[in-house]
Protein backbone atom coordinates (compact mmCIF):
# COMPACT_ATOMS: atom_id res chain seq x y z
CA UNK A 1 0.00 0.00 0.00
CA UNK A 2 1.26 3.32 -0.97
CA UNK A 3 1.51 6.60 0.86
CA UNK A 4 -1.53 7.95 -0.84
CA UNK A 5 -3.66 4.90 -0.23
CA UNK A 6 -2.62 4.49 3.46
CA UNK A 7 -3.70 8.56 3.73
CA UNK A 8 -7.07 7.52 2.12
CA UNK A 9 -7.22 4.37 4.19
CA UNK A 10 -6.62 6.31 7.88
CA UNK A 11 -9.03 9.30 6.85
CA UNK A 12 -11.69 6.30 5.98
CA UNK A 13 -10.90 4.78 9.25
CA UNK A 14 -11.64 8.22 10.77
CA UNK A 15 -14.55 9.40 9.44
CA UNK A 16 -16.61 5.88 10.39
CA UNK A 17 -14.87 6.72 13.62
CA UNK A 18 -16.88 10.12 13.97
CA UNK A 19 -19.73 8.80 12.40
CA UNK A 20 -20.14 6.48 15.35
CA UNK A 21 -19.71 9.13 18.12
CA UNK A 22 -22.21 11.03 16.32
CA UNK A 23 -24.76 8.46 16.16
CA UNK A 24 -23.70 7.88 19.91
CA UNK A 25 -24.03 11.20 20.74
CA UNK A 26 -27.44 11.49 19.35
CA UNK A 27 -28.52 8.34 20.48
CA UNK A 28 -27.48 9.61 24.07
CA UNK A 29 -30.00 12.75 23.24
CA UNK A 30 -33.29 10.04 22.80
CA UNK A 31 -34.78 7.91 24.77
CA UNK A 32 -37.77 5.68 24.79
CA UNK A 33 -39.29 4.94 27.70
CA UNK A 34 -41.76 2.01 28.30
CA UNK A 35 -44.77 2.08 30.53
CA UNK A 36 -45.83 -0.93 31.48
CA UNK A 37 -47.72 -3.25 30.07
CA UNK A 38 -47.10 -1.91 26.69
CA UNK A 39 -43.19 -2.12 28.22
CA UNK A 40 -42.12 -5.23 26.04
CA UNK A 41 -43.47 -3.29 23.09
CA UNK A 42 -41.25 -0.22 23.86
CA UNK A 43 -38.13 -2.52 23.79
CA UNK A 44 -38.73 -4.07 20.40
CA UNK A 45 -39.40 -0.73 19.44
CA UNK A 46 -35.92 1.36 20.48
CA UNK A 47 -34.01 -1.81 19.24
CA UNK A 48 -35.98 -0.97 15.84
CA UNK A 49 -35.13 2.64 16.32
CA UNK A 50 -31.30 1.54 17.84
CA UNK A 51 -32.26 4.32 20.97
CA UNK A 52 -31.32 3.50 24.41
CA UNK A 53 -34.31 2.01 26.41
CA UNK A 54 -35.79 1.91 30.16
CA UNK A 55 -38.41 0.70 31.61
CA UNK A 56 -40.24 3.66 34.34
CA UNK A 57 -40.69 2.44 37.64
CA UNK A 58 -44.23 1.95 38.79
CA UNK A 59 -45.41 1.10 41.87
CA UNK A 60 -48.68 1.17 43.65
CA UNK A 61 -49.07 2.72 47.03
CA UNK A 62 -52.26 0.43 49.25
CA UNK A 63 -55.00 2.49 48.08
CA UNK A 64 -53.91 2.06 44.40
CA UNK A 65 -52.24 5.59 43.96
CA UNK A 66 -49.07 5.53 41.57
CA UNK A 67 -45.56 6.06 42.77
CA UNK A 68 -43.61 6.30 39.07
CA UNK A 69 -39.60 6.99 39.40
CA UNK A 70 -37.59 7.83 36.13
CA UNK A 71 -34.62 5.34 36.25
CA UNK A 72 -32.36 7.54 34.15
CA UNK A 73 -31.73 11.19 33.53
CA UNK A 74 -33.97 12.98 30.96
CA UNK A 75 -33.12 16.32 30.46
CA UNK A 76 -32.47 17.65 27.85
CA UNK A 77 -33.47 14.50 25.75
CA UNK A 78 -36.36 13.68 23.26
CA UNK A 79 -38.42 11.07 25.32
CA UNK A 80 -40.54 8.62 23.51
CA UNK A 81 -43.23 7.96 26.07
CA UNK A 82 -44.78 4.58 24.89
CA UNK A 83 -48.54 3.39 25.84
CA UNK A 84 -51.43 1.68 24.52
CA UNK A 85 -54.52 3.65 25.95
CA UNK A 86 -56.68 0.49 25.53
CA UNK A 87 -58.78 0.25 28.82
CA UNK A 88 -57.73 3.98 29.27
CA UNK A 89 -58.99 5.55 32.83
CA UNK A 90 -56.38 4.88 34.33
CA UNK A 91 -53.44 4.76 32.08
CA UNK A 92 -54.46 8.55 31.21
CA UNK A 93 -53.83 9.54 34.67
CA UNK A 94 -50.54 7.48 34.52
CA UNK A 95 -49.39 8.51 31.70
CA UNK A 96 -50.05 12.68 32.29
CA UNK A 97 -48.08 12.32 35.38
CA UNK A 98 -44.82 10.62 33.27
CA UNK A 99 -45.38 13.48 30.58
CA UNK A 100 -45.44 16.63 32.98
CA UNK A 101 -43.06 14.67 34.99
CA UNK A 102 -40.02 14.52 32.56
CA UNK A 103 -41.36 18.35 31.39
CA UNK A 104 -40.79 19.30 34.59
CA UNK A 105 -37.24 17.00 34.69
CA UNK A 106 -36.25 18.79 31.85
CA UNK A 107 -36.76 16.41 28.69
CA UNK A 108 -36.20 18.71 25.59
CA UNK A 109 -39.40 16.81 23.64
CA UNK A 110 -41.85 14.36 24.44
CA UNK A 111 -43.80 11.72 22.09
CA UNK A 112 -46.22 9.38 22.96
CA UNK A 113 -46.47 6.35 20.87
CA UNK A 114 -50.24 5.43 21.67
CA UNK A 115 -50.60 2.26 19.28
CA UNK A 116 -54.73 2.65 20.56
CA UNK A 117 -55.27 6.20 20.82
CA UNK A 118 -58.86 5.74 23.59
CA UNK A 119 -61.67 8.45 23.14
CA UNK A 120 -61.76 9.49 19.65
CA UNK A 121 -64.90 7.85 19.24
CA UNK A 122 -66.63 10.72 20.82
CA UNK A 123 -65.46 13.39 18.23
CA UNK A 124 -69.50 15.24 18.25
CA UNK A 125 -72.27 15.62 20.53
CA UNK A 126 -74.41 12.69 19.74
CA UNK A 127 -76.96 13.64 22.60
CA UNK A 128 -77.66 16.90 24.35
CA UNK A 129 -75.38 17.46 27.16
CA UNK A 130 -72.80 14.54 26.16
CA UNK A 131 -69.20 14.77 26.79
CA UNK A 132 -67.08 15.55 23.77
CA UNK A 133 -64.75 12.87 25.19
CA UNK A 134 -62.35 13.40 22.10
CA UNK A 135 -61.94 16.50 22.28
CA UNK A 136 -61.30 16.93 26.50
CA UNK A 137 -58.07 14.21 26.26
CA UNK A 138 -57.03 16.09 23.13
CA UNK A 139 -56.92 19.20 25.13
CA UNK A 140 -54.92 17.44 28.22
CA UNK A 141 -52.58 15.52 25.79
CA UNK A 142 -51.46 19.15 24.00
CA UNK A 143 -50.51 20.35 26.91
CA UNK A 144 -48.40 17.25 28.26
CA UNK A 145 -46.64 15.39 24.86
CA UNK A 146 -45.35 17.54 21.66
CA UNK A 147 -46.17 14.63 19.27
CA UNK A 148 -48.20 11.69 19.33
CA UNK A 149 -47.81 8.65 17.06
CA UNK A 150 -50.92 6.26 17.02
CA UNK A 151 -52.64 3.82 14.71
CA UNK A 152 -55.65 4.09 12.86
CA UNK A 153 -57.20 7.06 14.95
CA UNK A 154 -60.58 7.19 14.96
CA UNK A 155 -60.87 10.70 14.56
CA UNK A 156 -58.22 13.61 14.70
CA UNK A 157 -60.56 16.63 14.75
CA UNK A 158 -59.70 18.63 18.18
CA UNK A 159 -55.72 18.09 18.17
CA UNK A 160 -53.87 21.05 18.14
CA UNK A 161 -50.05 18.82 18.29
CA UNK A 162 -48.83 17.48 15.13
CA UNK A 163 -50.11 13.55 15.44
CA UNK A 164 -48.95 11.08 13.13
CA UNK A 165 -50.51 7.79 11.87
CA UNK A 166 -49.82 4.73 10.62
CA UNK A 167 -52.19 2.06 8.83
CA UNK A 168 -52.33 -1.03 10.75
CA UNK A 169 -50.92 -2.71 8.02
CA UNK A 170 -47.34 -2.03 8.74
CA UNK A 171 -47.68 -4.04 11.71
CA UNK A 172 -47.83 -7.28 9.27
CA UNK A 173 -44.74 -6.50 7.75
CA UNK A 174 -42.35 -8.42 9.39
CA UNK A 175 -38.88 -5.63 8.97
CA UNK A 176 -41.17 -4.13 11.31
CA UNK A 177 -42.38 -6.52 13.66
Amino acid sequence: MNQKEKSESYLNGLKQKIKVLEDRRMSAQELVLGIPPSDSFALLLAKKAKMPYATLKVKRFPDNELDIQFPVEVAGRRIVLVQSLYNPNEKITELLFIARTARELGAREIVLVAPYLAYMRADKRFHEREVISARVLASILSDSVDHIITVDPISTVYTHYPIYFLSEAWLLVPTLC
